[in-house]
């Protein structure tokens, strides 16, 4: 199973402001020679919650906080190193900024729109990971 995979996944959650995230909606495929491998993400929803929680808890110490540290403290959990966290959370910060900005520019994403989707990708925990 890819463990690092399963991380960022996590870390993507937290950045769209996915609430979605139970138990159910991370899925397994049979490879072969009894091997398994994440399914690719599915049932993700983005919402524009002032105050998100997580279906599923990140660790002890963060419970259901969907925060970029909590993610990053996690991480070794996951056989990642805190300084590759880091940088990674930044990367995927960015990439998402990028992408959310084109989608809003190639859609016409504006006005009253842009003040209902915005929440879900302009928020403290985007800043926070782009300021990693």
């Amino acid at each position: 199973m890819d463990i690092p995979e399963l991380w960022r996944r996590l870390l993507f959650t937290v950045l769209i402001t996915n609430t979605d995230d139970h138990l159910k909606n991370h899925g397994l495929l049979y490879v072969r020679d009894n091997r398994w491998r994440l399914s690719p993400m599915f049932d993700v929803n983005p919402q524009s919650r002032r105050q998100p929680t997580l279906e599923t808890g990140i660790s002890d110490i963060h419970g259901f906080e969907p925060s970029v540290e909590a993610v990053i403290d996690a991480a070794p959990f996951f056989g990642i190193e805190a300084a590759d966290a880091r940088t990674m959370a930044r990367e995927m910060a960015n990439t998402v900024a990028e992408i959310w900005g084109e989608t809003r520019r190639q859609h016409g994403i504006t006005g009253a729109a842009h003040r209902r989707c915005a929440p879900a990708f302009e928020h403290e925990r985007m800043e926070a990971a782009l300021g990693l």
